[in-house]
C-alpha cells in the first residue's frame, strides 16, 4: 500500500524502501511519489529494456520478480537488472 509506505517513510526516512510494481498503472503511481525508492520491484513482463533504462536513469536499482527462465534471467542481468526473484526452485 503506497498510503503505508508514505506513512513509515514520514517516521523513519533513514530506511531503504522500495516499490513493488505489477502492471503500468502500479509502476506510475509508486514513481509519482516523494518516497526516494531505493529500488524498482518490477513483475517480468514489465521489465522492459526501456523501463529497465528509464529506471537505472533515474538512479533506481531495478529488480524483477517471477523469473522462472534462466535465459530471460542472463538478459534481464544484461541489461541492468541486480536481482530476480523465481518460484520455481528448480531454476
Amino acid at each position: 500500500s503506497l498510503t503505508a509506505l508514505e506513512e513509515a517513510y514520514t517516521i523513519a526516512p533513514k530506511y531503504a524502501y522500495g516499490w513493488l510494481a505489477d502492471n503500468s498503472r502500479d509502476l506510475e503511481v509508486g514513481l509519482r511519489s516523494q518516497i526516494p525508492w531505493q529500488t524498482v520491484n518490477l513483475e517480468n513482463k514489465l521489465a522492459t529494456r526501456e523501463n529497465i533504462a528509464s529506471l537505472r536513469d533515474q538512479g533506481k536499482m531495478v529488480l524483477v520478480f517471477t523469473v522462472n527462465d534462466p535465459v530471460r534471467a542472463k538478459t534481464l542481468f544484461e541489461s541492468g537488472v541486480v536481482a530476480v526473484f523465481a518460484d520455481d526452485p528448480s531454476v
